[in-house]
């Protein structure tokens, strides 16, 4: 189905204006129409609604990105950090992800994020180190969130007093082992809260493995949070 396959991501952006919805469909056709056997992945999450594009069904292969937010559309790339960006097109302080902001399709450099995403495709599917390209050409639904932060919604909801969750051993002593303690402590304390929340609400362990390896991948990355650019106030 791929580009056509549309059904579930319209859902999702019905909360945002018509210019973002514009924006984000029309960033979407771009990316289709240059690699229409990559796989669409779509994250409805918290704070951003995000799609990505991938030569397999893993978030972590994702070469670009779009996302849409309160404050609107970027389009991103995972690598980016590793991309010859000669314009200076794209802003970012992680170690890792860099975007840029699509206020205007009129305005957006398609010549040169064409070169970017190139660069950024190459550098993917060398990281794959022989693992299978598929399935191929498809949007797959990848995560939806139960409460989201959406435009129009009252400040008292989006800020709703999030449940404490306690820490649990094994998180600890698998932070203690990957020497990611500090790392954790220097995040943001409802990202924290957050984390623990999602990994201990898994019914099946290997679930829950799966959601600890992520926030460790994460953390070790720096600037990624729930699959999201992340930029933390001392960076």
């Amino acid at each position: 189905m791929g580009k056509e396959d549309n059904k579930d991501l319209l859902r999702f952006l019905e909360p945002f204006s018509q210019e973002s919805r514009e924006i984000a469909l029309w960033l979407r056709d771009f990316v289709w129409d240059l690699y229409p056997d990559c796989n669409e992945l779509i994250y409805d999450n918290y704070n951003f609604l995000a799609f990505g594009w991938a030569p397999t069904d893993r978030m972590s292969d994702i070469f670009c990105s779009i996302a849409v937010g309160t404050r609107g559309v970027m389009f991103g790339f995972m690598w980016g950090v590793k991309l010859d960006d000669p314009k200076g097109l794209l802003r970012g302080g992680g170690i890792q992800f860099r975007s840029l902001r699509v206020p205007d399709v009129n305005k957006f450099p398609k010549t040169e994020v064409k070169q970017l995403m190139k660069q950024a495709y190459k550098h993917c599917v060398d990281s794959l180190k022989g693992r299978p390209q598929t399935p191929n050409g498809q949007t797959i639904v990848k995560s939806i969130s139960e409460k989201k932060r959406r435009p129009g919604m009252p400040k008292r909801a989006a800020a709703a007093k999030r449940e404490r969750h306690p820490m649990p051993d094994f998180v600890v002593e698998s932070l203690n082992k990957s020497q990611l303690s500090d790392a954790y402590e220097i995040r943001p304390p409802y990202q924290q809260n957050d984390y623990i929340g999602w990994i201990t609400d898994a019914k099946r362990q290997e679930t829950r493995e799966a959601r600890l390896a992520q926030m460790l991948d994460e953390l070790r990355r720096g600037d990624i949070y729930m699959k999201m650019p992340y930029k933390s106030k001392s960076g």
